[in-house]
């Protein structure tokens, strides 16, 4: 299950990003997913702010302090969807799942450690969750506009 990014804004907190995404997989083509994740995370998909993508990446903790510094990525943010990024993938090194109550599911990906809200959350209808996934094992997939939910066969 592929979901592409299409609006994007930073969370209150001014170290979250907001974003409203669409599923574009076949059997659910323009269903709405909520995306949240930490602004160095977004940073570090898109290849900016460098200098704390690559503290983060030294220490292999994220960090508030961190968040702060990244200027660049928050400034293209206010761009989107015109934004300057690498073309690179990131595959989590941790997934599942940590809501399935009710009529949505909330679904995490972890890449950076450190962050409280465990990296990138993603709400999706326990329709869309119990057809593409389920209870089987999937790994989430990182690109800068887009994340994949790629079940493991």
């Amino acid at each position: 299950m592929k979901i592409e990014f299409k609006e994007m804004k930073l969370a209150n907190d001014g170290i979250s990003v907001e974003i409203k995404g669409k599923s574009v997989s076949a059997n659910y083509f323009g269903e709405d997913v909520d995306v949240k994740m930490s602004v160095l995370q977004l940073a570090k998909m898109w290849g900016t702010d460098r200098n704390a993508g690559e503290a983060c990446e030294e220490s292999g903790w994220g960090s508030k302090e961190l968040e702060d510094k990244c200027d660049e990525t928050k400034n293209e943010i206010k761009k989107f969807p015109d934004v300057k990024y690498w073309n690179k993938e990131i595959e989590c090194y941790e997934g599942g799942v940590i809501n399935n109550e009710g009529e949505m599911v909330d679904i995490y990906g972890e890449d950076i450690s450190g962050w409280n809200n465990e990296g990138i959350i993603m709400k999706m209808s326990k329709e869309i969750y119990d057809k593409e996934i389920g209870e089987k094992k999937f790994k989430v997939i990182l690109n800068p506009m887009t994340i994949t939910l790629r079940v493991e066969k």
